[in-house]
């Protein structure tokens, strides 16, 4: 029994020695880095801060700029949605650079009256940043972007929160959202769909105004 503890006993000291290198050997150490983690809502935060700056600037060259305008060829029919009428003396059939946008219906703007819709549109903080998903429901031109910029806005006292539908960097749609809070719209969003919370929204809307 003894004999046997001593042939282990030599067999891990054989093990040992030769796992230490010998003298002036070359010992390669490996160095692991500590990862650098970038939060979810930092990498949104980065695409969507040229929107965030258009929107709190004093001029609306930076907000059209980012706007995403269709051609659409424009058609004298009745009633709301579909294509947009045309101006008087356009022949029907005339592709017209429109923007479209949603509230208790859908409308298609043109860039003059989109101008002035700009001039008006003073929205408060931006209250969340969530996720979009295309809609087979929607009609083509009305389709929501990437990701939904949540906005307070109030008129006379009436809570009108603004949604910016952004995709690839560019304004693609705006919602209007009337008699309805924006805490209250952001309650029928799944939380794993909130890209940015509330609280860093208003920090972000404060380093930015």
């Amino acid at each position: 029994m003894f004999t046997r503890f001593l042939i282990v006993i030599a067999i891990l000291t054989m093990v040992v020695s030769a796992c230490v290198p010998a003298e002036g050997t070359d010992v390669f150490e490996v160095g692991i880095e500590p990862a650098t983690e970038i939060s979810s809502s930092q990498v949104v935060k980065d695409e969507l801060q040229p929107i965030m700056e258009a929107v709190y600037s004093d001029t609306l060259e930076g907000t059209l700029a980012l706007m995403q305008f269709v051609e659409i060829s424009c058609a004298n029919v009745e009633g709301l949605g579909g294509p947009p009428p045309c101006p008087e003396g356009v022949a029907e059939g005339t592709l017209l650079e429109v923007f479209p946008t949603l509230s208790s219906h859908g409308a298609l703007v043109s860039r003059e009256e989109f101008t002035n819709m700009l001039l008006n549109l003073q929205v408060k903080n931006l209250y969340a940043v969530y996720l979009e998903e295309p809609n087979p429901n929607a009609e083509p031109n009305y389709q929501p972007g990437e990701y939904a910029m949540l906005f307070e806005r109030e008129l006379n006292d009436m809570p009108i929160p603004v949604v910016l539908q952004v995709k690839d960097g560019r304004i693609v749609r705006i919602d209007y959202h009337i008699g309805i809070s924006p805490e209250e719209m952001l309650k029928g969003i799944s939380v794993e769909k909130v890209l940015v919370s509330p609280q860093e929204a208003k920090a972000w809307t404060e380093s930015v105004q």
